[in-house]
């Protein structure tokens, strides 16, 4: 009886749908994964461990990274006939407003880390909290540059895809403008890298068995999620819709409305220190802002 295929994801949380999918697709196989969104991968003996470890694995996907033993230069020379780079994801285009306050290591999550562009620039420019909720309409989403983030996003994506074995950007495009891909700008959805990693294991001569998703747990889901909000969807005329709340797991109530979302950030807001509050990420965003006449005070203390 011939053994079971062995499969090693390497990458941030995306692994962690990769793994399921992967159980699901190629049955009997056996899946590691080196998870960087796990505090333990921050170790780097235990990345050493993983990576000494990976001789009997049959196919490494790889997300390109800098961390030692796991990053392409330290994995090539060792396994380079069974290394698969794959795409990270990330794509604004369905929540162009969303974006991270404060620097990597104090980054301001309260209640959450995706904070809003819309919210934010609402409350610096002293708005009362209505006018915030009012804020997020197409003349708003157009001052604020909002509607490019499609562009900019699959641009970015077309970047990553030099690094990896099988592109992403036009089936992130496309695939967007049919069902909801993101349920944040790095988190997919499940049927999105299903189809992704289907045309992975379609490229390594993997036969795979194919299902539906739609029973199947998404592990993106246990972390906040954030609407795509009615605006982006008319403006972009994609043919579904999503609820508009936001789940919040920090808050009692984790499933709140654009009229909550904006209360709850701006008393957060307002007890921070004013040079908390400026935006640090995505880069596309900042530089946008930086470029742009009138936006300073958000991404500058």
């Amino acid at each position: 009886m011939p053994r079971p295929l062995k499969l090693a994801f390497i990458g941030n949380c995306q692994v962690q749908t990769y793994e399921a999918l992967a159980r699901r697709m190629l049955p009997q196989c056996e899946v590691a994964t080196l998870d960087f969104s796990e505090r333990a991968s921050r170790d780097e003996a235990m990345r050493r461990d993983f990576t000494a470890k990976l001789d009997p694995f049959d196919h490494i996907f790889l997300h390109t990274n800098a961390f030692s033993y796991s990053g392409e230069e330290h994995l090539e020379p060792l396994y380079a006939d069974r290394l698969c780079r794959i795409a990270n994801f990330y794509f604004r285009g369905l929540h162009p407003d969303s974006c991270y306050v404060g620097d990597f290591e104090h980054r301001f999550d309260r209640p959450t880390a995706v904070n809003s562009l819309i919210v934010l620039d609402a409350f610096k420019r002293g708005l009362p909290e209505e006018a915030a909720v009012d804020a997020f309409n197409p003349q708003n989403y157009a001052r604020l540059g909002l509607f490019d983030a499609w562009r900019t996003s699959i641009e970015e994506m077309r970047r990553r895809d030099r690094q990896v074995e099988l592109h992403g950007a036009e089936l992130m495009d496309a695939a967007s403008r049919r069902y909801p891909t993101f349920w944040t700008m790095n988190h997919p959805s499940i049927p999105f890298l299903k189809e992704y990693l289907g045309r992975v294991f379609d490229l390594l001569a993997l036969r795979w068995q194919d299902f539906d998703t739609m029973g199947m747990p998404d592990p993106m889901l246990v972390h906040d999620t954030v609407p795509i909000a009615d605006e982006i969807a008319e403006h972009f005329r994609l043919p579904y819709r999503t609820t508009q709340r936001w789940k919040i797991n920090s808050l009692d109530q984790r499933f709140i409305d654009r009229r909550e979302f904006v209360t709850h950030f701006y008393r957060a807001y307002r007890e921070a220190r004013p040079e908390r509050l400026r935006i640090n990420s995505p880069a596309d965003l900042v530089d946008r802002l930086r470029e742009a006449a009138g936006f300073t005070h958000l991404v500058e203390a």
